[in-house]
């Protein structure tokens, strides 16, 4: 068939088609027409979101249309390619020139918005806004080569500006690494902390505190990576960047003490380290070192199983090796028991003092040791009532016997009831002085014979005034018969009257009668064998 005769054949076909492709390309140029004069105000809504909108209508490069549902499709107007699509509930969705989804925009009442990576098809940001407002409230960075995997969260303030708390992620397990915390009302960190990355998700390695200038730590805190259980703290000085005090915990039991120290002012050299026990917390040692020295000033030891009762405590020499002074306490009541001090120049004892159990820190007795730092010199005995001494005991210079023995009136002060003075054997008295319970002065003297314990003069003194004699009495070998009385006057206290007695008898051979004034003698009786009837009074 020839083309002549199919075109006859088919005119009315061919006549139809060629009106419908006419009236379709007469649409086609009216709707572009329409879309280069479309509404002005629809081009630059969400202008915000769309940053590639210019200011300068007559410079727009993109072209929108709305759907019949309402959503706007917004067009590159050169390669006229879709960049964005706005649905009625607020939302939106970006693309790139290659119509790749890159950014999405949920509509809620916080407001969310999430940029994906074009090749990978990946999420890579997602920002979350305060509720009702425009203010962010989170960033989330991720990881666009793989699904949903973060690598930085920061939280702002309510502000929308300021940082509140930033996370980072280990992009290798996607563990927690880091966290820094803002202060509330200061642009500042206020803490940072690092986390075991690599084996666990939330497992704290180190925690700093920061003081008020953003630089200077307050704290820093190290955690066990086995455990997660803290096991050092470093709290520094609040006027310098130095450490005041380091505390070293159990990593097997969350926090708790093994050792604490406590710096000197240059944050290096310990000035106080206390130690505690592994299974309970208790304090087991506690070592003090000397202000401007590295040597130790003081060792105290605890027991381990009652808090914070002490079993002794040292103090040592300059030297930080050798005690000058050591306390024990009770181990049941947890007191003072006994404190014994040591020669400053050589590792001797020089004295010890004991104390009352029952009471809080009163002395019981006092013992000073002679140079040999051994035997007593020196013993004190105290009531525990009212502390006041109740008898000391003095030892021979070169010997062990007892050289002195004194009583006091325990409720006064240093006042003496008796006293005794012992001759070399430390047991015979020599010397005996009664104290008046009133006055205090000597009341009673006996002296005893020489090597004997046996009384050789008794003297008698007033008690109103200190060595004031009333009567002397001296006796024979015997101890008991008298040899000679001699009385005194009580005012002038000069001899009035002396009384001689026979030999071997208790009766008085001669007496003899004084002047109270000028002690000169005024009269003597002699009297016969009976001691009683007068032989001869004589006169001078």
């Amino acid at each position: 068939m020839s083309s002549k005769e199919f075109i006859r054949k088919n005119k009315k076909i061919i006549i139809l088609t060629l009106a419908f492709i006419l009236f379709n390309a007469i649409v086609f140029v009216a709707w572009k027409m329409t879309l280069s004069q479309g509404d002005k105000t629809n081009e630059n809504v969400n202008q915000k979101e769309i940053n590639t909108e210019p200011n300068d209508a007559s410079n727009q490069k993109i072209i929108q249309q709305e759907q019949p549902d309402g959503t706007i499709f917004i067009y590159d107007k050169e390669t006229e390619r879709i960049i964005e699509k706005k649905f009625t509930d607020g939302s939106f969705q970006n693309f790139n020139e290659k119509g790749d989804l890159i950014r999405v925009r949920f509509a809620t009442d916080k407001g969310t918005t999430e940029e994906y990576d074009a090749k990978t098809k990946n999420i890579q940001k997602r920002i979350d806004y305060h509720q009702n407002s425009d203010k962010i409230d989170s960033i989330i960075d991720y990881d666009s080569s793989i699904p949903n995997k973060m690598l930085k969260v920061t939280k702002f303030k309510s502000d929308g500006k300021e940082k509140l708390i930033v996370l980072e992620y280990e992009p290798s397990t996607g563990n927690k690494k880091t966290q820094i915390q803002y202060k509330d009302n200061q642009d500042k960190v206020e803490n940072i902390i690092e986390y075991d990355s690599q084996t666990h998700e939330n497992r704290k390695t180190k925690e700093i505190a920061f003081k008020d200038d953003e630089t200077t730590p307050l704290l820093v805190s190290y955690y066990d990576k086995n455990t997660g259980n803290i096991f050092k703290d470093e709290k520094y000085s609040d006027e310098e960047n130095k450490i005041s005090i380091i505390i070293d915990y159990n990593p097997e039991v969350q926090e708790r003490k093994i050792k604490e120290t406590i710096l000197k002012p240059d944050g290096k050299k310990p000035s106080i380290v206390i130690e505690f026990d592994l299974q309970n917390g208790n304090i087991t040692k506690e070592t003090e070192y000397r202000e401007n020295e590295d040597s130790i000033k003081s060792v105290a030891n605890y027991d381990p199983n009652d808090r914070d009762k002490k079993i002794n405590e040292i103090v040592l020499k300059p030297d930080g090796e050798k005690p000058l002074k050591i306390t024990d306490y009770d181990p049941n009541t947890g007191k003072k028991k006994r404190t014994t001090n040591f020669k400053e120049k050589e590792n001797i004892i020089k004295n010890f003092i004991d104390y009352d159990l029952h009471t809080n820190e009163r002395k019981s007795k006092s013992t000073i040791l002679k140079p040999d730092g051994e035997k007593p010199s020196l013993i004190t005995d105290f009531d525990t009532r009212t502390r006041n001494k109740i008898k000391q005991t003095k030892y021979q210079d070169n010997k062990d016997e007892i050289e002195t023995i004194i009583e006091f009136d325990p409720n006064i002060a240093n006042k003496k009831i008796n006293e005794t003075t012992f001759k070399e054997d430390g047991k015979t008295p020599s010397l005996f002085f009664k104290y008046d319970e009133g006055t205090g002065n000597v009341l009673e003297c006996i002296e005893y014979q020489q090597d004997k314990n046996i009384i050789d003069t008794i003297t008698l003194y007033d008690p109103q005034e200190d060595e004031k004699i009333k009567m002397m009495k001296k006796y024979k070998p015997d101890g008991i018969k008298p040899s000679i009385i001699l009385y005194f006057h009580e005012h002038t206290g000069k001899k009035t009257k002396q009384e001689e007695y026979k030999d071997d008898e208790d009766k008085i051979e001669t007496m003899i009668e004084y002047n109270p004034d000028t002690e000169k003698i005024i009269r003597k009786t002699t009297y016969e064998d009976d001691g009683v009837t007068i032989k001869e009074i004589t006169t001078p």
